[in-house]
């Protein structure tokens, strides 16, 4: 039985998985189909996407520095392989974006 315990590497490629993720997350809120009507909603939308893709302090390059402290090339976690369950999640959230009304995929997402 295992110890409970993860190598460097071991959290380096799970923090790939997350990358591959939360790239997709801010996709699916950037093409949620917010309408007009509901401008409170896209303003919010648009500047917690400011604030995550600020290129002075972008969240994702936080992920990178941890790889890079683990020891792992911090630029492969861009190219990494990514798992069924992963990609299961990203085609869930794309059928979200794209098959329900616009509060489904914003709602769900943001709720983790």
């Amino acid at each position: 039985m295992g110890a409970g315990k993860l190598t460097k590497e071991q959290t380096a490629f799970y923090c790939a998985s997350i990358f591959t993720t939360f790239v997709e997350y801010l996709n699916w809120m950037g093409v949620s189909g917010v309408p007009d009507s509901s401008r409170d909603v896209k303003t919010y939308l648009f500047e917690n996407l400011g604030d995550e893709e600020n290129p002075d302090d972008r969240h994702l390059d936080m992920l990178k520095d941890y790889v890079a402290a683990c020891g792992v090339n911090p630029n492969s976690i861009e190219g990494s392989i990514v798992l069924g369950g992963t990609d299961g999640l990203q085609n869930w959230g794309w059928r979200m974006v794209y098959q329900k009304p616009w509060q489904a995929p914003w709602r769900a997402c943001s709720s983790g």
